[in-house]
Order: structure tokens, then C-alpha cells, then sequence
């Protein structure tokens, strides 16, 4: 007999076996299912009321069961506490100070002040400022207060004064200064225009524009400025303020040394607003009533 034969024959051997078990299965099957048929027939009118009366009733059983549990288990819990860690600001460095001679007798300083957060700023830096002799002769003194922004780098004019000793030192210092965030204002968009440097008549003079791009009045921008020689070294400073500023003017400025500094052939402007200012912005409507 081939061997694909063999095979054939136990195929149809495992077929037949197979239709043997279903049948009977299915007979087993048949009889259980009369068998329970029986019994529930002989089973009165009242006990098939009372299992659809327990059936009815398992649901709602259930449901209070579990809204019960759940209620238990949902006072108990405690969810776990969530705490914010703001960040330690770091502290403002001061990163120069120089004393400049403006003419005989006269005198300006310059501090710069720098801060490295760059969401925490400082809405009002007390300070102290001491020009002195090298014999620590003190010459004059300047108090007030300024901001600091996040994220700058805070230049600090300050202006002409008389004098007749030579300052050479300048002590400079502040109170501890108190951080705050800064608030959420819409940005501005200041742009410097046409900065230009100029010699009138043994003078120095610095000119220029600043244009206001943001949609709204801005009440006060304050405009230091730094001479650079060609070693970018600083020379001269100044500063001015220009004050309520509408939307999309360009608003002119102009600086003036009383005496020339030929050394100086760059100037670099900057423009900082006071964003911890309240009503710093200022609409149409309310820029009229100034």
C-alpha cells in the first residue's frame, strides 16, 4: 500500500472520530437541556414572581453596593499634595563703573548693573552713589532709586556735576533688592532710528529716533547711551527720557557733551522701559486726557 494511502485512510479514521464526539456532545447537550426544562416546568407561578422580583431588585442592590464602596474609599483619599518651587533669583552683579570728565571741573559717572533672571526683575533698586578722592575724600553724593529689568543689563547715568577735587573713586551701593515677576503686558517693539554722531563746534553731539511699533502709547522710555573709541572702550555717556510716546511715532532725541571727544567714533543707544510701572501703557483714549 502507497504511502498516500495510509495517509487518506487516517484521515477519514480522524474524521469519523471527530463526528462521534460532536454527536455525542450534542446528545449530552440535548439532554441537559430537557433535564432543566423539566424542572423548571414543575415549578409553581410564585417562584418564577419571585426570581424576576429578585432579579429586579440584584440591580439597584448593586448599584448601592458600589456608590456605598466608592463613597468609602473616595473620603478616605488624600490626594497628594502639590508644591510649586519657585525658583531663588539670583543675585544683581555690578559689572562697572567709571568716572568721566566732561570739562574743567565737571564731572558725569556711569554704572552698570547686571541681572541674569530672566523672568524676575526688580521694580525699585534704592542705591547710593559716592564719588571720592583716592584719599577717600568724599566729593558728592547721589541717592535714588531705578529698576531693573529681566534679562539686562541696567545702565546707570549719572549726570553732570561740578567739582574741585578730581573724583577717582566711586562707591556705589544698594539696599537688598526685592524681585518681583514680570507681569504679562503685550511685547513692545521699539526701533532706533538714523543714531548718527556729530562735531558743532568743538562739541559732541549724538542724534537719533526711536519709533514706537507697539499699538499703544507708552508713557516714558528712558534712552542711556554709551561712546565707544575704536578699542570699543567706553568714552562718554548720557542718557535722556522721552515721554508719552503714541503708536507708530518716531520721536527724536539729541545728546550734547560741552566739550569734543575725538577718540569717540561709535555710539550705542539703548531703550528701556519700566514694565513694573502700573498704567506704564496707555490707550488712545486714555493718552488724550494728558
Amino acid at each position: 500500500m502507497k504511502f498516500a494511502d495510509i495517509a487518506w485512510l487516517n484521515y477519514c479514521k480522524n474524521v469519523i472520530i471527530w463526528e462521534m464526539a460532536f454527536k455525542i456532545k450534542n446528545e449530552q447537550v440535548e439532554d441537559w437541556m430537557l433535564l432543566i426544562s423539566d424542572r423548571f416546568s414543575t415549578l409553581k407561578i410564585g417562584y418564577w414572581y419571585s426570581l424576576v422580583v429578585a432579579l429586579a431588585a440584584a440591580l439597584p442592590l448593586f448599584l448601592f453596593l458600589k456608590y456605598s464602596f466608592s463613597s468609602v474609599f473616595i473620603s478616605q483619599y488624600q490626594p497628594p499634595e502639590v508644591v510649586t518651587v519657585r525658583p531663588q533669583p539670583q543675585p544683581i552683579k555690578l559689572v562697572d563703573h567709571k568716572i568721566f570728565e566732561l570739562s574743567q571741573n565737571s564731572y558725569s559717572g556711569l554704572v552698570r548693573i547686571r541681572n541674569i533672571n530672566l523672568e524676575q526683575g526688580i521694580p525699585e533698586l534704592i542705591f547710593t552713589a559716592e564719588f571720592k578722592t583716592f584719599g577717600n575724600t568724599a566729593i558728592t553724593k547721589v541717592s535714588g532709586k531705578t529698576f531693573v529689568l529681566p534679562a539686562s543689563e541696567k545702565i546707570l547715568v549719572f549726570s553732570k556735576f561740578t567739582s574741585d577735587q578730581t573724583p577717582e573713586l566711586l562707591d556705589f551701593k544698594f539696599e537688598e533688592p526685592k524681585f518681583r515677576y514680570k507681569p504679562q503686558l503685550p511685547p513692545l517693539n521699539l526701533e532706533l532710528e538714523r543714531v548718527s554722531i556729530e562735531n558743532p563746534n568743538g562739541t559732541i553731539a549724538v542724534s537719533g529716533g526711536i519709533k514706537n511699533l507697539s499699538p499703544f502709547t507708552i508713557k516714558q522710555i528712558y534712552l542711556p547711551m554709551l561712546l565707544y573709541d575704536s578699542s570699543n572702550r567706553i568714552v562718554g555717556v548720557n542718557s535722556t527720557t522721552v515721554n508719552l510716546v503714541k503708536s507708530s511715532e518716531v520721536r527724536t532725541f539729541r545728546y550734547i557733551w560741552p566739550k569734543s571727544i575725538p577718540e569717540a567714533v561709535r555710539a550705542e543707544v539703548t531703550s528701556e522701559v519700566n514694565l513694573f510701572e502700573s498704567g506704564i501703557l496707555i490707550t488712545d483714549e486714555q493718552a488724550q486726557r494728558f
